[in-house]
Formats: C-alpha cells, sequence, structure tokens
C-alpha cells in the first residue's frame, strides 16, 4: 500500500467532512494493508481518531504505540469489557445487555466512555430510533459516559434507493433527540461508513467515518477511466 496515498486521501477526506472529525476504520489488520502503518498515517494525514472491529484489534494498536482514541465497533463478550477498558478504549452499545456489561467493568480510572447506536436500516445491530434515546439515557444512569450517538448505513456507498431512507431516519432521528440532555451530553451524532469522500454531506455530525479502502484508494495507472 502506498502510505502517501493514504495520508493524502485521509487529509482530502478530513477536508470534506464539513468540520466534523474523520474516524479511520482500520479493522481486519488495515484491510489486510497493516493497521498499525495505515492508523499512523491515516492520523498524520487529519484522522483524530480510529475504529476497529474488536478487542483484539484495539489492543494491537496500542501494542503498535497508537495513542488516539479508539472506538470498538462490535459487541463485546463479558470478558472483553475488561480488555476494552484496560486498552482506553471507547465501545459501541446497542443493547441494555451491553450497557449493563460495560458499565459493570467501569471503574473510577477506567470509565466507560459508549457510542449508542441506532439501527436505521442495517437490521444487525444497534436500537431502533424509538428506543434508542431511552436505551442511551439508561446506560448514562448506569454510569457509562454517552460519548457519541451512531449508526451503521447499510449502503452507505449508494447515494439512491435505501440509502435515500437510512439517511432520512438518520436525520429524523437525530433532529428530535439533539435538544435531549442526553444529546447534549454527548455533542456528538456519529455515522460510521459515511459515503466515501462524503459525498452526501452528514448532518448533525461532529464525526464521521471512513473505511480504510476508500482512503487508500488511488486512480489504477493501468486501467484508464472509461466515459460514456
Amino acid at each position: 500500500i502506498d502510505l502517501q496515498a493514504l495520508r493524502h486521501n485521509a487529509t482530502r477526506l478530513a477536508r470534506a467532512a464539513g468540520g466534523a472529525e474523520l474516524m479511520a476504520v482500520v479493522k481486519a489488520n488495515g484491510y489486510g494493508h497493516g493497521a498499525v502503518d495505515c492508523a499512523f498515517a491515516a492520523l498524520d494525514g487529519g484522522a483524530g481518531s480510529l475504529a476497529v472491529a474488536s478487542v483484539e484489534e484495539a489492543e494491537e494498536l496500542r501494542l503498535g504505540g497508537l495513542t488516539a482514541r479508539i472506538l470498538i465497533m462490535s459487541p463485546l463478550a463479558e470478558a472483553g469489557f475488561d480488555r476494552a477498558l484496560a486498552a482506553g478504549c471507547e465501545v459501541v452499545v446497542g443493547d441494555a445487555a451491553g450497557a449493563v456489561g460495560i458499565t459493570a467493568a467501569a471503574t473510577t480510572d477506567r470509565p466507560a466512555r459508549v457510542h449508542v447506536e441506532v439501527d436505521t436500516g442495517m437490521g444487525r445491530l444497534g436500537a431502533v430510533p424509538d428506543d434508542a434515546m431511552a436505551l442511551a439515557e439508561a446506560a448514562a444512569s448506569s454510569g457509562a459516559e454517552v460519548v457519541g450517538l451512531m449508526t451503521h448505513f447499510a449502503t452507505a456507498d449508494d447515494r439512491e434507493g435505501p440509502q435515500a431512507g437510512f439517511m432520512r431516519r438518520w436525520c429524523a432521528f437525530a433532529s428530535s433527540s439533539r435538544h435531549s440532555a442526553i444529546a447534549f451530553r454527548a455533542s456528538r451524532c456519529t455515522p460510521p461508513t459515511a459515503p466515501p469522500p462524503c459525498a452526501t454531506p452528514m448532518p448533525h455530525s461532529t464525526w464521521c467515518a471512513a473505511e480504510l479502502p476508500s482512503m487508500a484508494a488511488r486512480p489504477s495507472a493501468v486501467t484508464p477511466p472509461t466515459t460514456s
């Protein structure tokens, strides 16, 4: 991988994010390119934080010398909560079990910092919009610091079709919740896997996550672009 190209693209994405902080998703060993090297390059290019899929991936970044904020996006098993907090990571909470698990593992020295996930159409993780704020309030009342309200778009690279509906759901949720106490404390609405160079501006957002392939891509030197 050309790390200079990755830095350049991270810079372009950060500028295109419209004031939102760029989060570089470097899961699966940086999509096979080397998570530690790619994470450093993305941060050098302007990303403000990192995201991974598992606690093991987060621990690898810490061992590699990364000190930036790291978000673990996938649900954690019981043993994973302790490890996530020991690594100084933030976690995604999409149901009551996750909220209970992370707050039970928290201590004064290891606070639980969570991002509450809203299911806008993926159908895999997260609370439905009508229940998401109640989940966030429950997590906060249990001792967690809710630092983000987020969603994972099912078809982030498609501006038409289902993606338009997913975006409307997110905008409606963000608009209805933005004046709540929990949203004020979080002061973030974080939609991971936003359209690659933020082609569709993320409303009500202070974070915008981009997966590594969209940052590492560059025009092919072999196959010229085609026009119609």
